[in-house]
Parts: C-alpha cells; structure tokens; sequence
C-alpha cells in the first residue's frame, strides 16, 4: 500500500496580493467607524443623572404576587429596596415589570406609573372579562419615592402580578443602554383611524396583515430621534 502525500502550494504573488487588500479594506473600514464613535465624544454629563442605565434581573423576581386590586381604585407597591432594585431613589430611574392579571367579571385597563404622580390617560394592559393577560412595562419611581402605582379602570376587583425584570442606574455604567422617559402618548389607535401608518389609512388589521406605524416625532417623543419606544398593544376582537 502506498500513500501519497500533498503538500499545499504557497499562493501566487496575485493571490496574495489579492488577499492583502481585502484585509487593507477591512482594516480601514474598522479605522472608519471607531473615527465615526470618538467624533461623538463621550456621553454627556447628564446621561448618569437623568436617564440611567439598564441593569437586568436574573431570575425574575416577583414583587407583587395575586394581589387584589379593587375596582376603580388605585395601589401602590413599594419597588425601591427589593427584588434587587437598589434604595435610593437618586440612583434607580426606572424598573421594567412583568406586569400579568386575572380579571373579574367586567372588563377594563390596568396603568402602571410613578406614584404621586398624574395618572397618564393610557393603558398598560388591557382586557375582558375573567380573562388573563400580561405585558411588559418600563416605570419611573420618582413621585413617592420608590413606589409605583396600579390602577385598576374595571368595576370588579383584578388579581394583579408584578415581576421585576430589571432596572436603570444612573450611578453604574453598563453595557445595556440608557432610559429616556417620555410622556406616555397614544400613537396608534385603529379603532378612530388616529396616528401615521403605511400602508394608509391606519385601520383595523385582517388576519395576517401588517402595519407600519410611525414612531418617532410623534407628541412627545419629537424630540428623542434614537429613541428605542415601549410599546403597549391593546388589541380589540369582536
């Protein structure tokens, strides 16, 4: 039996000629974006004091389990000091909830928002009667300190759960982006053919349809061009 051996020819001069550019190109396209960054200059001082950035939770933590919100009242639940959320208030800006219910009899909305201040006229989640429904929300806690407040818009009482996702520090640089709250604005309303979609006008979606909805320099968030929104979908059958 005999073996044949193969050694692999270097490259020709055109090959590696060839392959040295295509690294030059990569190497100045590298040098052509960390340019592009140091140009922006380093984050303005007031990113570590208005907006925070995210830390996540890991595991969950549930801060509120099955509690019964009355109907048309309003709860607050301290956030600041558990679930791994730091105390002082100067230093959290905001918390991202797992915000989950079971309804009552009657239908309605939960808003979740700052305590202490102004309910907004917007809902966090919507739904029917006992019905089960959960979505995720970001909320300052800066009113009352360290509180968030849950409003129940139903006439019947709602079991409500709070998990605790993570938070946004404006003491500690990290690697997950910075909050920027806005006033909670309503964009997109399909029933009343309100808001700037594509395809137009913006109606109500058939199955399997897609919208696209215009987010930025809309109300308040006119002036946040980057801005990264939270959306909150209600959606309506019957």
């Amino acid at each position: 039996m005999s073996v044949r051996l193969w050694r692999a020819s270097r490259p020709h001069g055109r090959a590696r000629w060839a392959a040295s550019r295509v690294v030059l190109v990569i190497l100045a396209g590298l040098v052509a974006i960390a340019g592009f960054i140091l140009s922006r200059g380093p984050l303005p001082a007031q990113a570590y004091n208005l907006y925070g950035y995210y830390q996540p939770i890991f595991p969950t933590c549930r801060l509120v389990n099955n509690y019964s919100v009355p109907g048309n009242s309003t709860v607050n639940f301290t956030v600041n000091g558990n679930c791994g959320v730091p105390s002082s208030t100067l230093q959290v800006q905001a918390v991202v909830f797992e915000v989950t219910l079971w309804s009552g009899s009657s239908q309605g909305f939960l808003t979740i928002y700052p305590a202490g201040a102004s309910r907004p006229n917007t809902a966090t989640v919507n739904f029917a009667g006992n019905q089960g429904m959960s979505n995720l929300t970001e909320v300052t806690t800066g009113g009352n300190p360290g509180q968030v407040s849950v409003y129940n818009s139903a006439s019947t009482s709602t079991s409500v759960y709070l998990d605790v996702k993570g938070y946004y520090d404006a003491s500690n640089a990290g690697p997950y982006g910075l909050y920027n709250p806005v006033t909670p604005a309503r964009i997109l309303d399909t029933r009343f053919g309100t808001g700037t979609c594509s395809p137009s006008p913006c109606a109500r979606l058939n199955q399997g349809a897609v919208t696209n909805v215009q987010v930025s320099g809309n109300s308040s968030l006119a002036e946040k061009p980057r801005l990264r929104p939270r959306l909150s979908i209600c959606d309506w059958n019957g």
